[in-house]
């Protein structure tokens, strides 16, 4: 089990005490490290919302809940969660064209 922070998610091959470096086995659930809601295909997610919004804080959130909506808890609120992240932000931007 990877038990450690290594941002790897389920592409882990640190070693740990079950095995080597380099062996391809993926991490088990672990929920504050790699929670299975958020490392759930070929990306971490939150490893794309870095790349995709590394100084936008509210498109990294709705991209959060877009992407966990029907895994962890009600998919209604975390689809209303991500349009409250995002209406923010068109809110800010149009704050700005004033």
């Amino acid at each position: 089990m990877c038990n450690h922070d290594c941002n790897q998610g389920r592409n882990c091959t640190c070693a740990t005490p079950d095995k080597v470096p380099g062996d391809a086995v993926p991490c088990q659930n672990d929920m504050v490290n790699h929670p299975s809601h958020y490392t759930f295909s070929k990306y971490e997610v939150a490893d794309v919302a870095d790349e995709w919004y590394p100084h936008e804080p509210l498109l990294w959130n709705s991209n959060k809940y877009l992407a966990r909506w029907d895994k962890k808890g009600d998919p209604i609120e975390n689809l209303e969660k991500a349009i409250w992240y995002i209406q923010r932000k068109i809110n800010q931007l149009k704050s700005c064209q004033r």
